[in-house]
């Protein structure tokens, strides 16, 4: 319609510009006096400017018109709803741009097609009654179906749709306005579902109702039982709280006390309200609170600790068995700590420890090695420590945890060429309940014993290849996980390992694995053996001698004079210290407290000649019995065997001319276990 206003604007331009020009030639060709000439021509021009102005109208008002149709076509081309125009035998006959990217075709593929062909099958019926209501009842419908796009995707539509008259007034054409209701019926489906859930649950609830009303009064007279039982039970808890002796303490988020039993006020001599809200830092001092901190931060993830601590109560050290373990409120998650501490100063106390102050050893080599041991003993590094067998590796490792800031906490110490390459996993990550046969009950490893201390691995080389695999990853870590377990735990535990093999030697044998050797060897420490500190053994002598005092409970022991002494500073030990004190125990037990010769003792003579002649000396009327007398004859035999043998069994047996059977039946029959 607008184009065709446009051609009858312009037609009716020109012909008035025809009739303007040829008046004003029929004027020119005209004999009209000037007056009558000039007043027409002038008439003749005004309309020349009038229709000129007309024209300017006309234009601007075409103007006008083709922006309004651009912006109307605009609207058309891209409304958010798809437009068809249908000629009266359902052909496509226009369609704005919505339509062809609702669908995913071409115009020119849908133009002149059927609009039944978008249509799915199963709405093909109710399309084309939609379609001929319309037509007959010659007003707007509506219908909803479902249609297809080219790449086969089907989606829910609504259809509003209008028949057009041509000028005879028939109807000629088919206007259709198509919309995706594709979210509205999910919607409208989801809200059935939940209409339908609803009621669903409404008759479940109604029928849990009706069987709740039936079992009211017994929930209210089980209930009432709960609370009775409830209340006994708040009852034996508070009696076990307030009566424990155990030292009971509650702890927030904040890990700040919140309740304490009357166990903890007796001994830190504290009223309850000057500990709640206090941390143990306020209480025990800065001495190992960062490790304290550092156990329950992990508590609070989740996970229960139980370690040992010594802790200065009132300037006495006391120490305490704790057990740490998270408080959960009612949906499982973290709000609180207990802790219960257990005193065991007075079991510690009788654990004799023969480290409470440093040795004031004289040979140079000792006091260089517990100098740079002082030292490590501040870092927390892994420390190795080497030596020979004997040479005391143990004693250092202890000493080094004694100058530590763990000293507060536990000390252990595992031989791993005493464990069996089957349990030694087991004893040292702990294992859960039936991982193996035998696996009764869940037991806690090394590991986790040592928690908040040091652990020393004694010859760490006798580990197999996949346990140190194991221990490699929880170096790395500082977790591990049980045998038969899948819960990763957490510890706080300084390592240090110690052996008499050259360990990079085992590494070239692939006995050892570089990896764990690099990774335990960030500080290594040589521990001299005996013969290198000769000047130390009359030290060694007495505190060795003062530890079996306690050991044996004996209130004497031999007294080593300055001739034994120097003989025993001669030797060279090969079994270093280890062999010291069995030497040194041997004597005690024979002697009985009484001072008795050096030989008869079976104490080593490696200062004089080992091919020089032997003898046995006793008297006669004799104070032994002839049964004593061969006993000490033939022990004395099986040391000097021994001694001229340097300690080998194989060589004392040849020597002796028995078996090395008999040999062992004899060291034992005569309570002589040797080196």
């Amino acid at each position: 319609m607008a184009r065709g206003d446009d051609s009858k604007g312009s037609d009716l331009r020109r012909r008035a510009e025809s009739i303007v020009r040829k008046s004003a030639e029929v004027l020119e060709e005209a004999d009209l006096p000037s007056e009558k000439m000039r007043l027409l021509v002038h008439e003749l021009r005004v309309h020349q400017i009038e229709l000129e102005m007309q024209n300017e109208e006309l234009r601007l008002a075409q103007l006008a018109l083709e922006q309004a149709r651009d912006r109307f076509l605009d609207l058309y081309d891209y409304a958010p709803v798809a437009y068809f125009t249908l000629d009266k035998h359902g052909l496509i006959m226009e369609a704005n741009l919505t339509a062809v990217h609702l669908l995913g075709i071409e115009m020119k593929s849908l133009v002149k097609k059927p609009f039944s062909r978008l249509v799915c099958k199963d709405d093909q019926d109710t399309y084309y009654f939609h379609y001929r209501l319309v037509f007959d009842e010659k007003t707007k419908q509506t219908c909803e179906i479902k249609l297809v796009k080219k790449n086969g995707e089907q989606f829910h539509a609504q259809l509003e749709s209008i028949a057009a008259q041509d000028d005879g007034g028939d109807l000629s054409q088919l206007r259709i306005v198509v919309t995706d209701v594709t979210e509205r019926k999910r919607l409208e489906e989801d809200l059935k579902k939940s209409h339908d859930g609803l009621e669903k649950r409404v008759e479940e609830r109604t029928s849990e109702l009706l069987i709740t009303n039936r079992n009211l009064q017994s929930e209210i007279a089980e209930r009432q039982r709960a609370g009775e039982a409830l209340k006994q039970s708040e009852e034996r808890f508070r009696a076990v709280f307030e009566g424990a002796q155990d030292l009971i303490f509650l702890k927030d988020l904040s890990l700040r006390y919140t309740h304490v039993n009357p166990a903890v006020e007796k001994v830190l001599g504290l009223p309850s309200s000057r500990i709640i809200r206090q941390t143990y830092e306020d209480l025990f001092g800065r001495e190992g609170s960062a490790y304290v901190k550092d156990a329950d931060e992990r508590v609070l993830e989740g996970k229960s600790i139980e370690d040992e601590r010594t802790s200065t109560v009132n300037g006495i050290p006391m120490t305490f068995l704790n057990s740490r373990i998270p408080l959960r409120d009612i949906e499982g998650q973290v709000v609180g700590i207990l802790v219960v501490s257990r005193d065991i100063t007075e079991r510690k106390r009788m654990e004799f420890s023969p480290l409470e102050s440093d040795p004031a050893y004289s040979s140079k080599a000792m006091r260089s090695t517990l100098s740079l041991a002082n030292v490590a003993a501040q870092r927390g590094s892994t420390i190795l420590l080497l030596g020979e067998s004997g040479s005391g590796k143990d004693y250092l490792a202890k000493y080094i945890h004694n100058c530590s800031k763990r000293s507060s906490g536990p000390y252990f110490s595992v031989n791993c060429a005493s464990i069996a390459a089957s349990l030694a996993e087991s004893e040292l990550f702990g294992h859960e309940k039936g991982s193996f046969t035998g696996a009764h009950a869940r037991k806690r490893g090394l590991l986790e014993l040592a928690e908040g201390g040091t652990l020393l691995l004694n010859e760490i080389a006798e580990l197999p290849l996949t346990l140190q695999a194991k221990l490699l990853s929880f170096l790395d870590t500082k977790k591990f996980t049980r045998v038969g377990g899948e819960k990763e735990i957490s510890v706080n535990v300084r390592l240090l390992t110690a052996t008499n093999r050259d360990l990079e030697k085992e590494v070239e044998a692939g006995a050892f694995r570089k990896d764990l050797f690099y990774r335990i060897n960030v500080i290594s420490i040589s521990v001299p053996p005996l013969r290198e500190r000769r000047e130390d053994i009359p030290i060694l002598v007495q505190e060795i001698l003062s530890q079996l005092s306690q050991e044996l409970q004996i209130t004497s022991f031999p007294r080593i004079d300055s001739a034994i002494m120097e003989r025993l500073r001669k030797y060279d030990w090969p079994g270093n210290v280890r062999e010291l004190r069995n030497v040194l125990e041997r004597a005690v037990i024979l002697s009985g407290g009484k001072t008795e010769n050096l030989n008869k003792l079976g104490l080593p003579l490696e200062a004089e000649r080992l091919d020089e002649d032997w003898s046995f000396k006793t008297s006669f009327p004799a104070d032994q019995s002839l049964n004593q007398i061969t006993q000490d004859l033939k022990r004395s035999l099986i040391v000097e065997a021994l001694r001229r043998s340097r300690g080998s069994r194989k060589g004392a047996s040849r020597s002796l001319g028995i078996s090395r059977y008999s040999l062992k039946h004899y060291m034992k029959a005569l309570a002589y276990e040797g080196e």
